[in-house]
This record gives C-alpha cells, structure tokens and sequence, in this order.
C-alpha cells in the first residue's frame, strides 16, 4: 500500500486486477499497525489498484471504506462502459 495525496495504491495479482478492473468494484486488504496509521492520518478520494506485473492502473473516486473481520474493504464507484447512443442520426459513446 502506498499513499500519493489523496489517493490510496494497491498492488493486485494479474488475475484480481482484471477481475478488479471489469467485475467487481471493492478490494478487501489487511492493513499493517504502520498502513493504518498513515490512512487515519490521509484524505483519501482516490484509489488506484496496479497490476503488479504491469503496471496497468485503474483509478477511481473512493465511495466508502468499511472495517470488517480484522480487514479493510475499500469500494469505489464504478466507472460503466460507455454505450452507443444516437444523438440527432450519430452514434455517439455514452457514460450513462
């Protein structure tokens, strides 16, 4: 774990990164004694989770940290696919 501003990193395997990445929009991580206190001591917005192999990274706006069973789940929003849409005879992308 490391904290650049206010944005909090995690490596992830290659395997956790792409599911990470498509499917689901939490990481569940133990902290260490040193990790935590320099989390309370942080403004997190953002996380980014890193492909460890790499180096591939998402980064998204932090929605809610939770404490659960001696470990962290950090979750952010989720950024959707953008969509076709057809906007006066165009098709155009769309994010929603």
């Amino acid at each position: 774990m490391e904290i650049k501003a206010t944005m909090i990193i995690f490596n992830s395997t290659p395997e956790n990164y792409e599911t990470e990445m498509n499917q689901k929009n939490c990481t569940v991580r133990r902290l260490s004694n040193d990790d935590l206190a320099l989390l309370k001591k942080s403004r997190i917005k953002w996380i980014g989770i890193r492909n460890e192999e790499t180096k591939e990274m998402i980064v998204r706006p932090i929605a809610n940290i939770t404490y659960w069973d001696e470990r962290y789940i950090f979750t952010w929003v989720p950024f959707e696919k953008p969509q076709p849409v057809e906007y006066k005879g165009l098709e155009v992308m769309h994010n929603g």
